[in-house]
């Protein structure tokens, strides 16, 4: 419409309604957008919430399966135990029972001391002329006084070119009479090598090992071959500066076809006989 020659602007009807229009589109459309935003985030809550969840269930199903596996691993080494034969080693020397115990640790036998027993025994009187005769001496003695499954061993070292009266055989800490301690021992053997053993001051000697087994039934298993006897080996007039208590001769050892103390070499001391005593065990028990 035209007035006076200007143009203005009318507004018109139609046009308000269209604007209202546009602004409640505006207004729904923002309110849509903000529902899914909305709905969004809860279901981004739910995911996470759900993820915290199968998380909380999957620990606690760890924590459940660790449990039960270390019921069984109990279960099993409660049965092991179980089904172990105790077994008593009759001997006052700690080193000898440790050397016996790391000797039968593959076997399912538990290895008892004296000390483990509920009184002191008495002292055996070790009077035999061979190593079976003093095993055999202790093994009943101890099975007398506590009636468990009990075995002995004892050892005899001998010379070679050693008249009869200087070989220790079975009194190697009685070699006149006396019980010799670790130092009084070395010194003695260590002299006799230097006397008797030539330029090199080197004895050849071996040792004879036995050993009797005393079941509780009154059966008797008894060893004395040359599965438990080690190989041959030099003692020497020079101890090694290293000792171990309880095996006084190992200072002198030399392996004869190294010429190395056994102490030098990392080998075990001679008259090692592991396998054989290991076998003669297995064997009793039927292992």
């Amino acid at each position: 419409m035209r007035l006076n020659g200007f143009w203005k602007d009318i507004p018109i009807r139609g046009q308000i309604k269209t604007g209202r229009r546009e602004k409640n589109t505006n207004e729904r459309t923002k309110g849509a957008v903000g529902k899914k935003r909305a709905e969004g985030k809860r279901k981004a809550a739910g995911r996470r919430e759900g993820e915290r969840e199968d998380k909380g269930r999957g620990r606690r199903k760890n924590r459940r399966e660790a449990k039960r596996n270390a019921r069984k691993t109990k279960g099993a080494q409660n049965a092991k135990e179980e089904t172990m034969e105790e077994l008593l080693y009759g001997t006052g020397n700690p080193a000898k029972f440790e050397y016996m115990r790391e000797c039968l640790a593959p076997l399912p036998i538990k290895l008892l001391s004296l000390r483990d027993m509920p009184f002191p025994p008495p002292e055996a009187a070790e009077v035999g002329r061979s190593p079976l005769e003093n095993a055999r001496e202790k093994a009943s003695l101890y099975f007398r006084v506590y009636r468990v499954f009990v075995f002995s061993c004892d050892s005899g070292l001998y010379f070679e070119d050693l008249s009869p009266s200087l070989q220790p055989g079975v009194h190697v800490r009685r070699p006149f009479g006396k019980k010799l301690s670790d130092e009084e021992m070395t010194r003695y053997y260590a002299s006799l090598a230097e006397k008797y053993g030539g330029e090199r001051g080197l004895l050849r000697a071996r040792y004879k090992n036995a050993v009797s087994l005393f079941l509780k039934d009154g059966r008797r298993f008894e060893c004395e071959d040359d599965s438990l006897c080690g190989e041959s080996f030099f003692l020497a007039s020079v101890p090694h500066r290293k000792r171990e208590e309880g095996f006084p001769l190992d200072r002198l050892s030399v392996d004869e076809r190294t010429g190395a103390y056994y102490y030098d070499s990392g080998e075990r001391a001679a008259g090692d006989a592991f396998e054989g005593f290991r076998r003669f065990f297995a064997v009793c028990f039927g292992l």
